[in-house]
């Protein structure tokens, strides 16, 4: 999983983001958490956001297409 989280977001707050990073490794399942500084909950798209998701697609779910 991949998450894309924001740290200024207060209606998801990143605190929540950790925990379920933290269930995450506890069950071995492969993730990454990209934290974005100084966003709130809507999301303005950044270069590196999109080259995250590519890759991440690329390597998890191209094959299965």
């Amino acid at each position: 999983m991949l998450f894309i989280q924001y740290d200024a977001d207060k209606l998801v707050q990143i605190y929540q983001a950790y925990r379920i990073m933290a269930k995450f490794k506890a069950s071995e399942v492969e993730s990454r958490l990209m934290v974005m500084p100084g966003k709130g909950h809507r999301w303005d798209t950044e270069p590196m956001e999109v080259k995250a998701v590519e890759e991440w697609f690329d390597k998890h779910h191209l094959e299965t297409l």
